[in-house]
């Protein structure tokens, strides 16, 4: 018997294919709403990535308004971590469709595909995040394919602890003149390698990913097709909260094919069709010296789709709506025959329905709708949604919005049974409200500048604490936590070989009482300032600085303090006679800090390496 959530696909494919005739004068933008969105990358990402990776967790690093927290290295095993939130209250979504993970939201900020397939990614929250996907508790990066052209790039590097990585992408055009139908083809892949990513000597990593995107563009519509692999083996000596005198591993096998299609004007009629099939096998072994003692191994998939669009119903009237729907599944198993003792066997749906109208009056446009979300196995979910956006002069726009989220907890949060950590089945789903205020505004081409107060209310969060300095890290529902915080940033570009970058943060949260220590939920930055400049004094010369500083919250279980440094310098050349080539030479953790960004996880010292790019 098919199952209520598989029936919502094959009918939101139905209907896609059905009215795709839908038509429009100009050609289709990347963005997917006018909605402002709290932050967005300040360069491309092509210009980003002479010495990073082409990983989407490694690019993440760059973005405004996201904070990246690996332990070891980006590309190893990185939490995603939007105003302060949790690592499960942040994720990705790609053309609208929001990508989770089941099992364990620990993963959310990867995928298996090369970051350089997409325009730049765009931090979304409140409204913003509530018109373009269903999105995550607290925020979501949002990601766009971009129009494929004739390119190709190579990058390869070496580093301290025996570090080196590769990656390429080749993208072409698949018709020499222009055509009604212009088909391109992207193939990519990378690897990377090194004997130790953080403070233990043995945490090694080794991953590859590999994949292929077929576009198919028309003057009013694109379509994508990517489908992509990737593997990885790390050390997880004290990840997780574990014992951190057993030697721990973890291997991830991620499948991803998504489809996406896009017809009409964004900020007219429009509509737009994304699905997606994801399945990754993460095997955990406690100490890979005797399996024995404790291992995982889980198989997780998900089946999800997302039908949205646009349409003007009347002159001053625009109404958004959106259809979604997902399938999770969960297997637990040994080698494939033995059921685990771990997390069990589960399979849940969900399925959605937004209405957003927008009001246009004058300057202002207003926004009053909502969203309902119904699970297999639990109560529907009422969500209001409410905003305005005021045009206050030209490049000056002031908004304010109020949006609820609902998140169930993964499988590892209700069902989890280790040495260093105990899941709950007791677990009520997480219930968010927040209210933003924001300013966003330009002067010239030269100078822009964000600012956003918010204030956010959770109900029932879910975090790992400990009820002692002795006791095992637990899954509990925290009563309430209110968060109230303040973000801001500017960007000032005097010239073509000049950027200099600003950004603060302050963030507050009440709740937990009674609570020894938090490892996610109530471990977050209070204050954070960056600063950050481009120079190039010569044609041939490029100086990239970084620098920071944070004031963690307090918490018994982090040892070294409080406050971080963190600071990243990086110098590029290109060559004289062959522009296409860039030679890097840059250093991370710049001062040696050793701040532990996971309470009790030693982090890597300095950490130096040089690579080459060519591009064609």
């Amino acid at each position: 018997m098919i199952s209520p959530a598989r029936a919502c696909l094959v009918f939101f494919l139905a209907g896609g294919v059905a009215i795709r005739d839908l038509r429009a004068d100009d050609p289709v933008d990347t963005a997917v709403s006018e909605l402002p969105p709290l932050s967005v990358s300040a360069a491309p990402v092509e210009d980003e990535e002479a010495v990073r990776l082409d990983t989407i967790a490694d690019e993440l690093r760059a973005v405004p308004g996201v904070e990246i927290r690996s332990q070891g290295l980006a590309s190893g095993q990185t939490d995603l971590q939007i105003r302060g939130s949790s690592f499960s209250g942040a994720g990705l979504a790609v053309g609208g469709l929001a990508l989770r993970n089941p099992q364990t939201e620990h993963f959310n900020a990867e995928l298996p595909v090369s970051s350089q397939l997409f325009a730049q990614p765009a931090v979304l929250t409140g409204l913003a995040q509530a018109a373009v996907t269903d999105g995550h508790l607290v925020g979501t990066v949002g990601y766009d394919f971009l129009p494929i052209e004739r390119h190709g790039v190579f990058a390869a590097g070496l580093g301290e602890n025996s570090r080196d990585w590769q990656s390429f992408l080749v993208q072409t055009p698949l018709v020499r003149t222009p055509q009604r139908i212009e088909p391109g083809l992207s193939v990519f892949g990378s690897r990377e390698n090194a004997g130790s990513t953080d403070g233990y000597p043995d945490n090694f990593l080794d991953r590859w990913n590999g994949g292929a995107h077929l576009q198919l563009r028309t003057a009013d519509s694109q379509t994508d097709l990517i489908a992509a692999t990737g593997w990885k083996r790390f050390g997880a000596r004290g990840f997780y909260g574990a014992p951190a005198n057993l030697p721990s591993q973890e291997e991830l096998q991620d499948r991803l094919v998504l489809g996406s299609s896009r017809w009409g004007q964004p900020d007219e009629n429009f509509m737009r069709l994304t699905g997606a099939w994801r399945q990754l096998v993460d095997r955990y072994q406690l100490d890979r010296t005797r399996p024995g003692l404790y291992e995982n191994l889980h198989r997780s998939t998900e089946l999800a789709a997302n039908l949205d669009g646009a349409e003007r119903l009347l002159n001053a009237l625009r109404l958004r709506w959106r259809l979604e729907a997902a399938e999770e599944t969960l297997h637990s198993r040994y080698e494939g025959t033995l059921p685990s003792t771990g997390l069990g066997d589960h399979r849940r749906a969900r399925a959605g329905l937004a209405l957003l109208p927008e009001w246009s009056v004058g300057d202002l446009r207003l926004t009053l709708g909502g969203r309902v979300q119904a699970f297999s196995d639990d109560r529907p979910a009422w969500l209001p949604v409410a905003g305005v956006v005021w045009e206050l002069a030209p490049g000056q726009t002031l908004y304010a919005d109020y949006t609820e989220t609902v998140r169930q907890p993964s499988f590892t949060e209700l069902n989890y049974d280790s040495p260093g950590s105990l899941g709950n089945q007791g677990l009520e789903r997480q219930h968010d409200r927040a209210f933003e205020l924001g300013w966003r505004g330009r002067h010239g081409d030269h100078w822009t500048w964000r600012l956003a107060a918010f204030r956010g209310e959770s109900e029932n969060a879910v975090d790992w604490i400990k009820t002692s300095a002795a006791s095992r890290w637990l899954a509990v529902n925290l009563e309430r936590v209110t968060t109230t915080g303040l973000e801001c940033a500017s960007e000032y570009r005097p010239c073509s070989d000049l950027e200099l970058d600003f950004s603060y943060a302050a963030l507050h949260k009440r709740g937990g009482e009674g609570v020894y220590a938090s490892r996610y939920v109530l471990d977050y930055p209070e204050q954070c300032v960056s600063f950050g400049g481009r120079w190039r004094p010569t044609a041939f010369c490029e100086l990239r600085l970084l620098q920071g500083i944070r004031f963690q919250a307090a918490n018994p279980v982090r040892e070294g303090g409080r406050v971080a440094y963190p600071a990243s310098a990086e110098v590029r050349f290109t060559l004289a006679r062959q522009r296409d080539v860039t030679l890097a030479l840059s250093c991370e953790n710049l001062w040696g800090d050793n701040f532990e960004t996971f309470p009790g996880q030693p982090v890597a010292g300095r950490r130096v390496a040089a690579s080459l790019q060519m591009t064609w």
